[in-house]
């Protein structure tokens, strides 16, 4: 197949030998695996020996001293020995074949085990078989079949009374390389699960089983899925269960866990998952939650699972502000915010900027064609190498962005360019504004901005000739004037040509009404050019401009046409003729382009930092939990298979740091002094410091009451008691 064309290094991401040639490439008599099903990777086609001898004996008692001996008792094809009483070792041997001085043969081992927790051991036996079934399959595959997406990298924020998690895509750009080959699309992602627990085995919820009752999924405490119309339970069961694939509630890559308890050691994991292939018989698969359990009893997590402690935040903690970003290039209607998830993360007097791509939509109607937002990248330009940490992302308006240097962006853009009519008023500085402005498009909406400002007099500007479309299938030649306005293209940073009617001038050709027939009170007549408005019993009228420019190709056109409304009450107005000095800016609705750039930093104020006042004012805050201690608490690791120590826990939160906790009997024998520093605290910034209740001489205290004091150079003393009851 030309899937399959991928070279001698076998990944099509990284171009090697054979990478494209249209013929297979062996990795044959080389340290490379070669292109899938041949020769090495072909593993289907060698012979299978299978297990030929099987030796079951007291565990420690294989003696391996004497070649000969193993070579005669364990490796020739003989003896099946499956049982022996109590703790056992298990040889297993798979014999006889040649293996030439020099030479070397490639084998595959399949190991299951499982622990159905049943009544009987059939379940047992089962559920091992039933493995062995399905390492056979992917043996005879060429372990070629439907794999998971990779998991994601999970970071967690602890904070008061909330543990917040925030993970990377990685997942979302996985490849399932069978299913590329059956469908010629192997990208098939759905979604994410959530999961949460107090058992770092996770266990404790494994409570979704199949038809025969074994505990087979773990249970989540959310989805986030694609919002693909792909929902629901999937058709293909496996054992009599089936997977869900959410609710099409749309990704999410942060979520932020509020049914904790502070002080409580909780592990987090976060999967990813496909949407399988129904047509192939094949349900989604789930990328592991991985967890190692060394010999001595310490676990390794994975880069999917983390462990947290929410706690209230450290004596003093003032909470970083999100820095506003700030169009510092072009004029986009839309708007970028920051929010902050990691403060842990940020980077003082980072720079950080965003940019973005365009496209012309072309429109195949009636309608016109329109310039849209294709995508906006994220940069670091803090040094003169901008460090790119989003590329091309395409989610705006309530899409999502993944979080990255302790931050996410959030784009809201504008889908519909027009005017932008909150923005788009008079600049002037008198108490009486001019004439409200009305500005309406004509054609195909131009991305621009403009400034029409009035100059001291007559001739300040001139107006061109033009025929417009004065009324639906009406047009007027309208001849060039002087006029006391000029307008300017802030956009594009040019003058623009326009056509002026001067519709309310009796000593113009162009007169529409007659403002002295009831004029309102203190109505002076304008000059001829003047750009002015009037309302009065015998109606409202307006000059009109029309904006003329090149647009997409075309020289000339008519883009806008601006008039002006003026307020009339009681026979007199309230609005005036614009004035010199008087700007009208006229802005329009546009969505992100290219040439847009918005900038924001993390200064002082957007950066978390302890202030000494407010920590010596929350010295009394200072609690110890739980107290009274009586044997144990929820915050202490249950005993179980993975954890057969109780470790007592005593909680001091809302300590300063750094510090110096004494602790005492109630006689003033000091018992223990520890050296508190901000790295001695649960998550950073958290303000809370775990005693383990030993006491200098690393023995556990006894029943009673203790006196506590806490010391902050600095800040302050607080002096406190807790008990330890039977």
């Amino acid at each position: 197949s030309l899937i399959d064309d991928v070279g001698i290094e076998g990944d099509e991401g990284l171009f090697s030998q054979g990478q494209g040639d249209g013929l297979p490439s062996s990795g044959a008599g080389t340290s490379f695996p070669g292109e899938p099903s041949i020769d090495k990777t072909d593993v289907s086609e060698t012979d299978l020996i299978g297990v030929s001898r099987v030796r079951i004996f007291d565990a420690g008692a294989l003696q391996v001293n004497q070649d000969g001996d193993i070579w005669t008792n364990y490796l020739i094809p003989g003896d099946f020995v499956l049982s022996n009483q109590g703790d056992s070792d298990i040889f297993v041997s798979s014999s006889v074949f040649p293996l030439t001085i020099g030479s070397s043969e490639r084998f595959a081992v399949a190991v299951t085990a499982a622990q159905e927790n049943g009544e009987t051991s059939q379940a047992d036996r089962d559920k091992v078989n039933e493995r062995l079934d399905d390492a056979n399959r992917a043996y005879e595959a060429d372990y070629q079949f439907a794999v998971a997406p990779s998991p994601p990298i999970l970071t967690a924020v602890a904070g008061d009374g909330k543990v917040t998690l925030y993970w990377d895509t990685s997942s979302e750009e996985s490849l399932d390389r069978y299913i590329k080959l059956q469908t010629g699309d192997g990208k098939d992602f759905e979604g994410y699960k959530i999961y949460r627990t107090t058992d770092v085995s996770f266990e404790e919820i494994r409570t979704i089983t199949d038809g025969r009752g074994s505990g087979t999924f773990l249970r989540p405490i959310e989805i986030f899925d694609l919002r693909n119309g792909i929902r629901d339970f999937h058709p293909v069961a496996d054992n009599g269960i089936q997977f869900n694939l959410g609710e099409d509630s749309g990704l999410e890559r942060v979520f932020v866990d509020t049914e904790v308890v502070n002080g409580r050691k909780y592990y987090y994991a976060v999967t990813a998952y496909d949407r399988g292939f129904t047509e192939g018989g094949i349900s989604p698969s789930e990328s592991p939650v991985q967890i190692s359990l060394n010999p001595d009893g310490t676990v390794i997590l994975g880069q999917n699972v983390i462990e947290v402690r929410p706690s209230k935040e450290a004596a003093g903690y003032i909470s970083p502000n999100a820095p506003l970003a700030q169009i510092v290039e072009g004029s986009p209607g839309g708007t970028v915010s920051v929010e902050i998830f990691d403060p842990r993360s940020l980077k003082r007097d980072n720079i950080y900027d965003v940019v973005f791509e365009d496209t012309l939509r072309i429109n195949t109607g009636s309608g016109p064609d329109t310039l849209t937002t294709k995508n906006f990248t994220l940069r670091n330009i803090t040094n003169s190498t901008p460090d790119t940490l989003i590329s091309r992302s395409v989610e705006f308006n309530g899409n999502n962005n993944p979080v990255t240097e302790g931050f996410a962006v959030k784009l809201d853009n504008v889908e519909e360019i027009g005017i932008d009519e909150n923005r788009t008023k008079w600049s002037f500085s008198s108490e009486t504004q001019p004439h409200n402005p009305e500005v309406f498009t004509l054609g195909p909406p131009k991305i621009s901005d403009y400034n029409i400002i009035i100059g001291d007099a007559i001739g300040f500007g001139q107006s061109v000739d033009k025929v417009v479309e004065t009324s639906p299938g009406t047009f007027t030649n309208v001849a060039a004037m002087a006029t006391n306005f000029r307008v300017f293209n802030t956009y594009l940073n040019e003058e623009v040509d326009y056509a002026f009617i001067d519709l309310q001038n009796p000593t113009t050709f162009q007169q529409r009404c007659n403002p002295t027939f009831f004029p309102p009170d203190g109505y002076t007549l304008p000059a001829s050019g003047q750009l002015s408005a009037v309302s009065s019993l015998s109606g409202r009228c307006s000059d009109l401009i029309y904006l003329v420019e090149n647009f997409r190709d075309v020289e000339d056109t008519v883009t806008y046409r601006v008039t002006m409304s003026a307020l009339l009450s009681e026979g007199a107005l309230l609005t005036r003729n614009p004035e010199p000095g008087d700007t009208l800016q006229i802005f329009t609705n546009k969505p992100f382009i290219s040439g847009d750039r918005f900038q924001f930093s993390f200064d002082t104020e957007n950066i978390p930092r302890v202030d000494p006042d407010t920590a010596r004012s929350e010295l009394d805050d200072i609690l110890v939990i739980p107290n009274p201690y009586k044997v144990a608490n929820i915050y202490e690791a249950a005993v179980t298979n993975t954890n057969r120590q109780h470790n007592r826990e005593l909680h001091f939160t809302g300590m300063p740091a750094p510090s110096t906790l004494r602790i005492f009997t109630v006689s003033g024998v000091l018992i223990k002094e520890i050296s508190i520093q901000p790295t001695d605290l649960i998550n950073g910034y958290g303000g809370t410091y775990i005693w383990d209740m030993l006491t200098k001489d690393n023995l556990e205290i006894s029943y009673g009451i203790y006196l506590y004091q806490v010391e902050a150079p600095g800040i302050g003393d607080k002096i406190g008691k807790f008990a330890v009851i039977k």
